[in-house]
């Protein structure tokens, strides 16, 4: 998993660390878009705990001046864009699918104040109504039942990533599994690329040198060039640093390296570790706020020791 330790705590370290920068090439800033009333955020199926599975990727598709919504991590067989999607006599929906269709590729967003957004595509904008308290609809955009959205973007992108294998703390760097002090030079960040035909495909790229991602040659993993086929459709979940939208999975051989295998039959299991952003005195003024919660004070103290250790 992401160390992270719950969606508060972004929100309580962002007051007190400053504002993100801007985006640059394809380094898009990952954020969570929460329902205010009961705390889930929006994940690719529906409303969901606020982890890194509910954070997305909002990316410019110049064919049509708009944007496509990308899971920032999770692997989709089926397509790895939201998709806004209306039937004559039937109820619009909101789904998981290729990034060419129209309702995919025109969403747009709008401030109602400083944190909150109104989602459309086609005429259709995010609202929570259907049978189940998990269920994301669609309302039309002239409709006031629509469901304003808190955008939170994280700092994930700030400075990228570790792969870290949870099973002795090794980090990946795209060739070898090694001691995280020798892999720190490689840090990892999520890119969406576009196929001539509108496709979105995510890549996992170096994130000092993005112009090199995640390849495979055969069954070996390593760093090659993000204009290659292999780096895109990849992705992780669960655990699973994936290829083929999910379908082969990364496991650790005995030297090392690393190799795909059927995720079925085997996988390393790998976890996102962001480094340290905040200075102690952003974790010195955060811990000064009354309303943490204990867990959010405990995790606030361990980063703090953390940091005055180093």
């Amino acid at each position: 998993m992401i160390r992270f330790f719950s969606f508060s705590l972004f929100v309580i370290l962002a007051c007190y660390g400053g504002a993100l920068g801007s985006n640059a090439d394809k380094v898009y800033t990952p954020f969570f878009l929460q329902d205010r009333d009961n705390k889930q955020c929006l994940g690719k199926h529906g409303f969901t705990f606020c982890n890194e599975n509910a954070l997305w990727l909002l990316v410019e598709r110049p064919e049509t001046k708009k944007y496509s919504l990308v899971p920032f991590l999770n692997p989709s067989d089926g397509g790895i864009c939201l998709k806004a999607a209306s039937k004559m006599f039937r109820s619009p929906t909101l789904s998981m699918g290729s990034c060419k269709s129209t309702g995919s590729k025109k969403w747009t967003y709008e401030f109602l104040n400083k944190n909150d957004i109104k989602l459309t595509a086609s005429g259709l904008s995010i609202a929570r109504a259907g049978p189940y308290k998990s269920t994301m609809s669609l309302v039309p955009s002239h409709s006031d039942q629509f469901l304003p959205l808190y955008y939170y973007p994280t700092n994930i992108h700030e400075a990228g990533f570790y792969l870290k294998s949870s099973s002795d703390g090794f980090c990946f760097d795209g060739n070898q599994f090694r001691l995280c002090d020798v892999a720190k030079e490689v840090l990892f960040g999520v890119g969406v690329s576009f196929s001539w035909l509108g496709e979105g495909s995510r890549q996992f790229f170096n994130y000092r040198d993005k112009s090199s991602c995640l390849t495979t040659k055969g069954k070996k993993v390593n760093l090659g060039s993000c204009t290659e086929k292999s780096s895109l459709t990849w992705g992780l979940q669960n655990g699973q640093l994936t290829f083929n939208n999910g379908k082969m999975c990364v496991v650790r051989a005995l030297d090392n390296s690393a190799e795909l295998l059927p995720c079925a039959v085997d996988f390393e299991h790998i976890g996102l570790e962001v480094p340290t952003l905040h200075t102690t005195n952003d974790l010195k003024n955060a811990l000064k706020d009354d309303k943490l919660t204990a867990p959010e004070r405990e995790a606030l103290q361990s980063l703090l020791l953390e940091a005055e250790a180093n």
